[in-house]
């Protein structure tokens, strides 16, 4: 790296001489090097996830405010609306019923997932299962807004768990 480098070579060589021996072996520059790798992909992909999900959060956001915008120039433009009113409350009493426990699977998982945030993708947790009274060692390796997927450490199969019960979980 040249002389007046000097230091910043000697703090890379401290971070790859793992065991502080004076000499780096092979195998522990090929760990450094992978393990730089997989903490780059995992945060490359945390962050695609993360986008995922803030694209999801501004799409249903928009919805949510087009329709109220649409109710309102009704209300202002069209001067039957006020006639048929009282029906579209009742239909939009109905519907708040009908779609409220999903509207509730998506605000605890916005906030699990961009308040909260216990975990990035590439972490291992262990889940642990009260009713079975067993505890799994999984990788996390994908996140959403509603679910998480989390790949087994045992057997390598794939678990799919909704944020809204991982918030009720430590």
């Amino acid at each position: 790296l040249g002389p007046y480098r000097r230091d910043e070579a000697l703090g890379i060589f401290g971070v790859i001489d793992e065991n502080e021996s004076g000499d780096i072996r092979l195998e522990e520059m090929v760990w450094t090097v992978v393990e730089a790798g997989r903490i780059r992909h995992s945060i490359y992909q945390t962050m695609a996830d993360i986008n995922h999900c803030i694209n999801t959060f501004d799409w249903i956001a928009l919805l949510v405010l087009a329709g109220l915008m649409i109710f309102f120039i009704l209300l202002l433009y069209v001067p039957t609306i006020k006639d048929i009113q009282s029906t579209a409350g009742y239909l939009a009493i109905g519907l708040a019923f009908a779609v409220g426990r999903t509207v509730n699977k998506y605000l605890v998982g916005c906030i699990f997932v961009f308040f909260e945030h216990p975990f990035d993708v590439g972490d291992r947790v262990n889940i642990y299962n009260m009713t079975a009274n067993i505890s799994v060692s999984a990788i996390v390796t994908r996140q959403s807004i509603l679910y998480t997927v989390f790949r087994r450490v045992d057997n390598g199969t794939d678990l799919q768990i909704t944020n809204e019960r991982l918030a009720m979980k430590r």
